[in-house]
């Protein structure tokens, strides 16, 4: 479970939110609009993080900020490989991150 959140789902995500949806609504709309729609279509299928509390909702805005760097990122290079690289970044576990907030 864990190896596939950082290298799985960043593929499968990459593909269908940057790659197919990100062309699809580039052809619709500026850059800008397609940036913002991307990511909020995306934090909005990571809702399910979503708690009534502040850590919760201030992940899922983190989500947001992230997606729409990503989707940035394909659009200036033209590549899907940059977003899925820092992509699966994102989701690679980090315990030394995490270590001092968990005592």
């Amino acid at each position: 479970m864990a190896v596939s959140s950082f290298g799985l789902v960043p593929i499968v995500e990459d593909l269908f939110f940057r790659g197919y949806h990100v062309g699809a609504l580039a052809t619709r709309y500026s850059r800008a609009a397609t940036i913002f729609i991307s990511a909020s279509v995306f934090a909005l299928v990571h809702l399910q993080y979503l708690r009534l509390d502040l850590f919760a909702i201030l992940n899922v805005a983190s989500v947001f900020v992230t997606a729409a760097g990503l989707a940035w990122t394909v659009i200036a290079t033209r590549s899907l490989l940059p977003a899925m690289v820092a992509h699966a970044y994102a989701n690679t576990p980090r315990p030394l991150e995490r270590a001092p907030y968990e005592i």
